[in-house]
This record gives structure tokens, C-alpha cells and sequence, in this order.
């Protein structure tokens, strides 16, 4: 991938567009993207929710109490990421309403 299509990747991503979405529009493989918007933490909704069950799985079934912590840690980030980027996608969608004067 390139720098432009990196860019574009992390936007479309914060977005809430798939992977393999973002995959098919730019033209690049499933791997590439995922690799890279993992990367620099940029996950679709989709991503983050899915980190969040995974996360809440493991939890289910881990034993060791530092471990737990982890999870609970790396799940309470994810939570942390769809909150700030709904409520950037929020602020989005009012300057586009402001924009055509609904």
C-alpha cells in the first residue's frame, strides 16, 4: 500500500467501513489493509466490537487474575475507541446538516 492509500484506509476505517470493503475500493489485498489499520489502532465498528466479544470470551475462560486484567484493560480501550469516534462521527454529521441548511 502506499501513503495515499493508507490515508484513505484509516479514514474509511474510523468511518465504520469494513476491511474488505476498504480492500475492494482501493484495490489492495484483505491482508494489507488489515495489517495496516491494526496497526494504528484505526478499526472499523465492526473490528471493535468484534475485539470487545473476543476480549469478553477470553474473560470467560481465563483463570490467571493479571490476565483478566488485561483483557478487561484492552476490551475497555476498544469501548473507549467507539465512543470518541461516534461521537466525532456525530459532530460530522451536524456540520453536514448545518452545511445544507436542514
Amino acid at each position: 500500500m502506499n501513503e495515499d492509500q493508507k490515508t484513505i484506509a484509516e479514514q474509511m476505517a474510523r468511518e465504520g467501513k469494513t476491511i474488505a470493503r476498504i480492500s475492494k475500493e482501493l484495490g489492495v489485498s484483505w491482508d494489507e489493509v488489515s495489517a495496516h489499520v491494526r496497526s494504528v489502532h484505526a478499526l472499523s465498528w465492526q473490528g471493535a466490537k468484534m475485539s470487545i466479544t473476543n476480549r469478553l470470551n477470553k474473560l470467560k475462560r481465563e483463570k490467571k487474575q493479571s490476565t483478566r486484567e488485561q483483557l478487561v484493560d484492552e476490551a475497555a480501550k476498544c469501548v473507549d475507541y467507539l465512543y470518541y469516534e461516534g461521537k466525532n462521527l456525530s459532530k460530522k454529521v451536524d456540520r453536514a446538516r448545518n452545511a445544507l441548511g436542514s
